[in-house]
């Protein structure tokens, strides 16, 4: 249920919100055949919203929104570092750009790292990895076939976790040099006297 703010600070549930396939499945979470969405309320009320009556434009913002949010809500709590805040956006990115939706969060290392790695460690062997070689072993490696995992290919191979280290090193520095940037051309003023 979907919950609302009350006076004492406890929240009160409003409604479920459900959404509904092309085939009729409900689930709690979007699907890739996902075409309206439901709000059941305790009270029995229904809100039906069919997706398809949407105009183009709000179905892209709607899409923008979703997508945006989705990526923000992966950054966790400000507890996390901003380096882990910006680890977690991009490895949600990479999921979508992948093509899925919904996907547990994934632990240990990611998939586009140790793939841009072994691309890596195989041009310095002179073996060239095509479109269609990328395309597979990213398969593997989502699917999780048997000697396809991440760790499993980092641990067998330890020049590809050489060079996953050096392009999370590389990243870091990049992001390092941009708030350095920042950091030269933000105002000297210190109006909290945070700094003195």
């Amino acid at each position: 249920m979907a919950d609302q703010p009350q006076p004492n600070g406890k929240r009160r549930e409003i409604a479920d919100r459900i959404f509904v396939g092309a085939d009729g499945s409900r689930e709690p979470t979007a699907q890739p055949n996902t075409i309206a969405g439901e709000f059941h309320f305790s009270n029995g009320h229904v809100i039906h919203v069919d997706f398809a009556r949407f105009s183009d434009g709000v179905r892209a913002c709607a899409m923008s929104f979703g997508a945006m949010t989705s990526i923000g809500n992966t950054m966790g709590s400000a507890k996390l570092s901003q380096n882990d805040q910006i680890e977690a956006a991009e490895a949600r990115v990479e999921t979508l750009y992948a093509g899925t939706w919904r996907s547990e969060r994934q632990i240990g290392p990611r998939i586009g790292d140790v793939l841009e790695a072994m691309i890596e460690f195989r041009a310095e062997k002179g073996k060239p990895s095509d479109p269609s070689w990328i395309v597979d072993v990213r398969r593997k490696m989502e699917a999780e076939e048997p000697g396809w995992t991440a760790r499993k290919i980092l641990s067998d191979y330890p020049a590809v976790q050489a060079k996953v280290d050096a392009i999370r090193a590389r990243r870091a520095a990049e992001r390092a040099e941009k708030s350095r940037e920042a950091a030269g051309t933000a105002p000297t003023a210190d109006p909290s006297g945070l700094l003195a």
